[in-house]
């Protein structure tokens, strides 16, 4: 009787010792994958990251373009006044001049 006993506790205890290794193994993949994944997960987050850093410097650089633009303009329309002051000047001495 206590032979059995010791055979059925022996076996009792592979079958818990093989669903305790199954249960390991199987557990030890899914830290494995979800590893992967989070590195993968991680590489992608640096290269949008890296290409949020250059849609920022485009940017910010399209942002200097615009202000050297706007400054430009302003003095363009300063020249374009001086300008068009010069030209009533010029008409008006071309006005006296042929009253010579």
């Amino acid at each position: 009787m206590m032979s059995e006993t010791y055979k059925l506790l022996d076996s009792a205890l592979e079958s818990a010792r093989g669903v305790y290794e199954h249960d390991t193994e199987v557990t030890v993949k899914q830290l494995e994958t979800i590893r992967q994944v989070n590195t993968a997960t991680t590489l992608n987050y640096i290269k949008k990251e890296e290409a949020l850093k250059r849609v920022t410097r485009k940017a910010d650089s399209i942002e200097a373009k615009k202000e050297e633009l706007r400054q430009l303009e302003q003095q363009l329309s300063s020249v374009e006044s001086r300008l068009s002051s010069i030209e009533q000047l010029v008409d008006e001495l071309e006005d006296h001049t042929k009253d010579w």
